[in-house]
């Protein structure tokens, strides 16, 4: 009941109440310590930081995950270290990485691109990418270093097969979208939006039809993959809409039949080259929300390792 009280203070934003979630942060209960960890971030009490440090090493997972929530909201740095060395515990990584994403920044991308070197879950990976172009979009980041973080971005879907981030565009039609289109093997402009996929199921929403009047409106999406050597790759695409893919600006992939609002998958072979390859897709609309999946595999024993891309725009 303390928990779930303490809970109402946050969604209720009740900030008079500040020293009672103070004091239960040090309640004997871990589900209580929890709960007011997770009201102080809600509520923005900055006075509870050095206890916050203190329940980021707690012997509880869930009092730990709760606490480095709380010290990205207040926006505290002295978790830097904590989050850090958080980032080897399964348990707590997710939390602590976006910790580290809030309060670091570009100086910590070598133990952020370590962790993606060590397979963690999709969730987390997706995480270090949006955390990853945070940094790099942020005012304060150095141009130079901009290009670093891109490059890693592209590193870490090609090394794990999941293309996360996408620029896209849309809806267009007639003769832009044929230039645009013509342009497939070209880095997209700076003023398309990003993009990212859904952990969960890898598919990338880019549009919605019904603010779209012109049933003949594309879509497009832009992502980078980098490998260290030339590799034989299976596609696994899929949408409602028609839908084409090019690699490094040549055509691997086209249906240009509708699905009748049905997803349709198909599978293609492709050569991803040594260094930065660049994946290019266009999809119509055939339905309200304008999305698709793309994955890919390595045809070589990494396949056996798991090494499946999963994507969607």
């Amino acid at each position: 009941l303390r928990a779930a009280a303490v809970l109402l203070i946050a969604d209720l934003k009740v900030s008079d109440r500040a020293e009672v979630v103070l004091k239960l942060l040090s309640d004997g209960d871990p589900a209580v310590r929890r709960a007011a960890a997770m009201a102080t971030g809600t509520l923005g009490i900055r006075s509870a930081a050095d206890t916050l440090l203190k329940l980021a090493r707690d012997p509880e997972a869930g009092v730990r995950e709760a606490s480095f929530e709380a010290l990205r909201l207040v926006r505290e740095p002295r978790a830097i270290p904590l989050a850090v060395a958080a980032l080897e515990d399964r348990q707590t990584q997710l939390a602590a990485l976006e910790c580290l994403g809030a309060v670091g920044g570009p100086e910590h991308l070598a133990v952020v691109r370590a962790l993606a070197q060590r397979a963690p879950p999709t969730e987390v990976l997706a995480a270090i990418v949006r955390v990853l172009t945070a940094w790099a979009n942020h005012a304060d980041t150095p141009i130079a270093k901009h290009g670093e973080l891109d490059r890693v971005v592209a590193e870490i879907q090609g090394a794990g097969g999941s293309l996360i981030r996408w620029a896209c565009k849309g809806p267009v039609r007639d003769r832009e979208a044929d230039t645009i289109a013509a342009r497939a093997g070209e880095s997209p402009p700076a003023e398309w939006e990003t993009v990212f996929a859904d952990a969960s199921d890898s598919r990338v929403h880019i549009g919605h039809a019904r603010l779209t009047p012109a049933p003949d409106a594309v879509w497009f999406a832009s992502s980078e993959v980098d490998i260290a050597d030339v590799a034989s790759v299976e596609f696994f695409a899929s949408s409602v809409g028609t839908i084409e893919v090019w690699l490094n600006g040549k055509s691997v992939h086209r249906r240009t039949q509708s699905s009748d609002g049905r997803t349709r998958s198909a599978r293609f072979n492709a050569e991803l080259s040594k260094g930065t390859n660049r994946v290019f897709v266009r999809v119509s609309r055939r339905v309200d929300d304008v999305s698709f999946s793309l994955s890919f595999r390595r045809k070589s024993s990494l396949a056996a390792h798991g090494c499946l891309v999963g994507q969607s725009v």
